[in-house]
């Protein structure tokens, strides 16, 4: 026998179970342990026991990139587009009018994935100074064409939301409003602070950032449990396995 075929046969005979539900209450726990070491690295910070260069508080500081919380967006992320290609595949299965869709939303969501590894965002703010001819002072500008994008998705999808059952639909609405309150309201908010507010006190600004990031994380975790109750919901009987075409 082959050893290709054997490792194919064995595959065959693999029965893996995976609680979804476990993954979920997983992530519940590294949003809240995230968001305590956190604010536990920025008090710290400001009582003098760590100093803002140091590993540990780069490593755990909210409003640093590549770090813990990074990553874990990222992951978190990921888990939404395996999701929604997940419900893309068995769209299709079934002919449903709104499977582009689906496929819209993991390209999407794989995107702001990107983002959040990369910041592509903060890309945007050196354009939009040049384009709108403003003070290089002005911090987050990228949320004009952001907040643009995020309604013109909203009105894209807007028959597509309507057709989602009200449990799930609401869910999606929430959670979209958790994250964009937190990656664009509370960015505003911080960088109108910044510049307007001589004097901030350090550990209030690391609270309002600390927030922010919650949100978005909340938003996306929500998101996540939409997508799981959808999933047990409409596809009761879904069962993984290895195909091999002839």
């Amino acid at each position: 026998m082959r050893f290709g075929q054997f490792i194919s046969e064995v595959c065959y005979s693999l029965m893996i179970s995976i609680s979804l539900h476990k993954i979920y209450r997983l992530l519940c726990c590294a949003v809240l342990g995230l968001t305590l070491a956190n604010l536990a690295a920025q008090v710290a910070r400001y009582f003098l026991i760590l100093d803002r260069r140091s590993a540990i508080y780069r490593l755990l500081n909210v409003n640093n990139e590549a770090n813990i919380p990074t990553w874990y967006s990222t992951i978190a992320l990921l888990v939404c587009v395996l999701l929604l290609a997940l419900i893309a595949t068995l769209k299709q299965q079934q002919n449903d009018r709104f499977t582009n869709h689906w496929r819209g939303l993991a390209l999407l969501f794989l995107l702001l994935s990107l983002d959040e590894a990369a910041s592509l965002h903060e890309k945007l703010n050196p354009f939009m100074r040049s384009l709108l001819n403003v003070d290089d002072n002005l911090l987050f500008l990228w949320v004009i064409p952001g907040s643009i994008f995020a309604g013109a998705i909203a009105l894209f999808y807007w028959k597509f939301l309507m057709s989602l059952p009200s449990q799930m639909r609401n869910l999606i609405l929430f959670s979209a409003a958790l994250y964009l309150s937190g990656a664009i309201g509370l960015e505003l908010l911080t960088g109108f602070a910044v510049l307007n507010i001589s004097g901030l006190h350090q550990l209030l600004l690391a609270l309002v950032v600390a927030i922010e990031e919650l949100l978005e994380m909340l938003g996306i975790l929500l998101f996540i449990r939409a997508l799981l109750l959808y999933i047990g919901s409409q596809f009761p009987a879904v069962r993984i396995h290895f195909s091999q075409k002839d």
